[in-house]
């Protein structure tokens, strides 16, 4: 990110320094364009990641970002689909009781829709 806000493809709107509002830099046409055969193919995945995760807490965003991690991570090690209590169990034992049941599950069913996990 630090490079993409040097070369002012990225802005960052935050007025707290603990947090980032990111938008587009003044260079970000250009470097979308430049890659957008690369892109174009994962369009409707980024407007779907977009939509279900714009807006979240920086809080929210790491226990989704584990839940994505861990179900991708089970799914390839195992060769099969992780069942819901499995990836649970890990983010537990990885992250405690930093975020509680409900909230797990809330995230795991939101990015299960979403085709996400």
């Amino acid at each position: 990110m630090e490079s993409l806000i040097a070369d002012d493809v990225v802005v960052d709107r935050s007025p707290k320094p603990d947090f980032s509002n990111y938008g587009l830099g003044e260079n970000a046409l250009e470097l979308l364009q430049a890659f957008a055969d690369e892109i174009g193919p994962h369009t409707s995945e980024i407007d779907r990641v977009v939509k279900v995760l714009g807006g979240s807490t920086p809080r929210d965003l790491e226990l989704i970002a584990t839940l994505h991690f861990i179900a991708r991570r089970q799914r390839r090690v195992r060769l099969k689909e992780p069942s819901k209590p499995e990836v649970i169990i890990e983010l537990k034992a990885i992250k405690r009781d930093k975020f509680d049941d409900e909230e797990i599950s809330v995230w795991y069913e939101a990015l299960k829709k979403a085709g996400l996990i």
